[in-house]
C-alpha cells in the first residue's frame, strides 16, 4: 500500500475526495475505506485501469 505521504505527492492532493478524483481520472483502481480515506497500491498505480480511450467495440474496418 501507499504511504500517505506517497498517496499525497502522487495526487497532488491532501483531501481524500480530491485525491479520489485524480485517481479515477488516471484510471487507477483504489478502495475508500470506512473513514473516507484512500488506498490503493504501487501495482495499481503502475496498471492503470484504462490508458487512453476506452474502446470496447471491436474494429470492423479491418475486417475483409
Amino acid at each position: 500500500m501507499l504511504k500517505l505521504e506517497d498517496l499525497e505527492e502522487l495526487t497532488g492532493a491532501k483531501q481524500a475526495s480530491k485525491q479520489a478524483e485524480v485517481l479515477t481520472r488516471n484510471g487507477i483502481y483504489y478502495i475508500e475505506r470506512l473513514d473516507r480515506s484512500i488506498v490503493t497500491t504501487w501495482y495499481h498505480v503502475n496498471h492503470p485501469t484504462t490508458f487512453g480511450a476506452s474502446n470496447d467495440q471491436p474494429d470492423f474496418s479491418k475486417v475483409g
